[in-house]
């Protein structure tokens, strides 16, 4: 049984305060508008046929079934300067798990343009540069605890002219008061590479 998030918003900006919010999803189960896009029309459809909400997680029932949810292409899902967050409950998918991504077609490599996701319970980002080669960036934070909630958030801008300056993750555990842990990782990347996924 899988669950999807309960939150996930794309923003423009490489400062989460500061970012003029895109695309924002609700994942609750409370009304038949868990898939709908509270900000613009990129409204989510499944890969799944029975997905349903349950309470505030959407299920897809069977082991051969992706679960995956998609919002049609637009100009902002390439834009190389984005902050990306979610609210998540850790499930137990470990290996690698997408949360948020855009990509043609499935998940695997070389059709990925850039994927915010669990890597044995760790978040990674995954860049396509404009070569076509992907590159794993680790937040470094210690690995996400089974069935525990939190607030997940990554933050990319390739046009920073410094490589430290690219990518800055954020982390916390909805149970614990005080400020997400923040973690800069530099990265070579400075273009995405070209998609129309």
């Amino acid at each position: 049984m899988k669950h999807a998030f309960l939150s996930a918003a794309l923003c423009l900006s490489p400062a989460i305060a500061s970012a003029d919010t895109i695309a924002h999803w609700k994942i609750e189960g409370k009304s038949d508008k868990y898939l709908k896009d509270e900000k613009r029309d990129h409204d989510l459809t499944s890969t799944c046929e029975t997905v349903k909400p349950s309470g505030t997680a959407l299920v897809f029932p069977g082991n051969s079934d992706s679960g995956m949810l998609s919002a049609p292409d637009h100009k902002d899902w390439s834009n190389p300067s984005q902050t990306i967050e979610v609210f998540i409950k850790k499930g137990n998918d470990d290996g690698f798990a997408s949360m948020v991504g855009h990509f043609k077609g499935e998940i695997g490599a070389p059709e990925r343009q850039w994927l915010f996701v669990l890597k044995n319970a760790v978040p990674f980002l995954i860049l396509q540069d404009a070569n076509g080669k992907s590159h794993e960036i680790s937040s470094g934070f210690q690995p996400l605890t089974l069935d525990h909630e939190y607030y997940l958030g990554v933050t990319f801008d390739l046009e920073a002219k410094d490589p430290d300056d690219r990518v800055v993750f954020y982390m916390k555990a909805l149970t614990k008061r005080g400020r997400p842990e923040r973690a800069k990782v530099a990265s070579t990347v400075e273009k995405l590479s070209v998609s129309n996924a």
